[in-house]
Formats: C-alpha cells, sequence, structure tokens
C-alpha cells in the first residue's frame, strides 16, 4: 500500500478562501467608526456653543431698554452717580429720564424740591447737566448768523412769587379784581410752585435788541430768524417749544414761542416726531 505523505516540518496550512479580504475590511471599519464618532462629537459641541451664544446675545443691555428710568415716580431726580450726563449728543435714554420732569398746575413742585445749577449766560444759572447743551446750542447759533440772548433761566420759587405779584397788581390796576387778575396772570406766569423755571431746565430766548424794540417778552419773537433756527435746530441740542400755539388747550398756557425746555436730544426728537407736548408725552412713557 502507498504511505500517505506527511506534510513537512514548518510547512503552512492551506488558508480558506476570504481570509484575506476580511483583514482588509477590519481597519477600515474601525477607522470609518473612529471618524464617526469624531464627527458626531465635533457637532454635539458646536451646537451648544451656538446655542449659549445665542441665549447671551438676546439677553437685552440695561442702555437699550427705553423703559428704564433713572426719574422717580414723584418727578424728583435720582442719584447724581446714576443720572450725570454724557457729552452732548452721547447720552442714553435712561440718563436723560431726568430732564422729563414735569411741572404745570397739576404737577406741582414740592417745596424742598432742590437744583443744583451753573453758570450760563447774561449772569443767568441754568441746570448742571443741561447747560453744556445750552451753551453749545447758542454756539451753534452764533456760527450760523443767529445770536440768541437768554432773558430767563432758573428761578427760586420767591423770584417766582414776586414776579406772579407784580403782574396781578398792574391787572387790579387796570380794574380787574384780584380773582380775575389771578386768573389772567396764570395764562403767561406760572403760579409759584408751577414753573418750569424752578428746574432750572427752562430757558426764555430771544434775539438781541429784542427789548429795544419790545417792553416785554410777546409773539413778535416768533417773526425773527432766530426763531426759525431754533425751530429748525433746538431738538439736536435736547429743546422743545414747550408751548405751542396749537396746544395751548393741554399745556394750560398761551403761546409762548421764547419759552424752550431741556428734555434731552433722545426725547426732543421723539416728541417733535409725534407733535407732542410734554404732558402728552410724559403721559404715553408712564411718568406722569
Amino acid at each position: 500500500m502507498p504511505q500517505k505523505r506527511r506534510p513537512q516540518s514548518g510547512a503552512r496550512p492551506p488558508r480558506k478562501k476570504g481570509s484575506k479580504k476580511a483583514n482588509v475590511l477590519v481597519p477600515i471599519l474601525i477607522l470609518m467608526i473612529l471618524v464617526l464618532l469624531l464627527v458626531f462629537s465635533f457637532a454635539l459641541s458646536g451646537g451648544e456653543s451656538s446655542e449659549n451664544q445665542s441665549e447671551t446675545s438676546s439677553q437685552p443691555s440695561s442702555s437699550e431698554n427705553p423703559q428704564s428710568s433713572s426719574q422717580d415716580p414723584s418727578g424728583s431726580p435720582a442719584s447724581e452717580s446714576s443720572e450725570t450726563a454724557t457729552s452732548p449728543g452721547e447720552e442714553t435714554v435712561d440718563k436723560m429720564d431726568w430732564a422729563l420732569i414735569l411741572v404745570n398746575q397739576t404737577h406741582i413742585l414740592p417745596d424742598d424740591y432742590e437744583v443744583k445749577t451753573a453758570d450760563s449766560f447774561n449772569g443767568k444759572e441754568f441746570e448742571y447737566r443741561a447747560n453744556e447743551y445750552l451753551k453749545e446750542m447758542f454756539a451753534a447759533a452764533e456760527a450760523d448768523g443767529c445770536p440768541m440772548f437768554l432773558t430767563s433761566a432758573y428761578r427760586s420759587k420767591s423770584y417766582q412769587t414776586g414776579l406772579f405779584e407784580q403782574s396781578v397788581k398792574t391787572l387790579m390796576g387796570q380794574g380787574m379784581t384780584r380773582e380775575e387778575a389771578e386768573a389772567e396772570t396764570a395764562r403767561n406766569i406760572a403760579v409759584p410752585g408751577q414753573s418750569e423755571h424752578a428746574t432750572g431746565l427752562a430757558a426764555d430766548i430771544v434775539n438781541p435788541g429784542f427789548f429795544n424794540q419790545h417792553a416785554e417778552l410777546n409773539e413778535a419773537f416768533a417773526n425773527t430768524k432766530q426763531s426759525d433756527w431754533l425751530l429748525e435746530h433746538a431738538v439736536d441740542y435736547g429743546f422743545v417749544l414747550r408751548y405751542p400755539k396749537d396746544k395751548t388747550d393741554i399745556t394750560g398756557i398761551n403761546y409762548e414761542p421764547w419759552h424752550w425746555r431741556f428734555v434731552g436730544p433722545y426725547h426732543a426728537k421723539k416728541m417733535k416726531e409725534m407733535n407732542v407736548t410734554l404732558e402728552e408725552y410724559t403721559q404715553m412713557l408712564g411718568l406722569s
């Protein structure tokens, strides 16, 4: 019988079909799994970062909130540290709300109301935060060939009382009763405690030489180039015409083209755009 040949020592056993292909596929599959894991991990971390950034950017800053106010609901200015205005044209809304204090027949200043003033023009004083705006406005008007004259600014309560009583006496001398004289005076001169001049934020402005032609303030100022300049540019410096001709039923004061009130550039522009008085504007904002 023929003898079976034994495999020589060290000879390799025959390979099964497909073993070579399997050896190649395994590392490829491992590599693909690793790549997928890396892509998934990167996508997950990127989404969280984007979400966090979106949440952060959606939170409004305090200076962008037009409802924030540094003014007490009663109308008294807040602490000086939070209300100091920046240079003209750079203020934020909340820093200018102190300038919206409303003073009229129904909003009377308390007896202990205090005002910090600074030297302005012609020996007059103006509210210290608004004074730089007034000075810049006068300088701009001068540069445009429309020099201004500040005839009245801050008035103390005692000074206002003297003005009011003098007008009452004059009218009584013309035949009016005291009651009639007081009512008529109140249409032109605010009752003490109801005058904006006591806040230091009101300015009576005319052209130089106005009193050489007129004995007192009157509507003739509306026919001057200074009046035209103010109607066009005063808003840029934060001033509004406080007692317009077509709003006397709201203000309770006769038309005064010379009486300008500082409210701040932001509010002044808004009031001009909407054609509203300070009474209407503060009511819209919930401040009065």
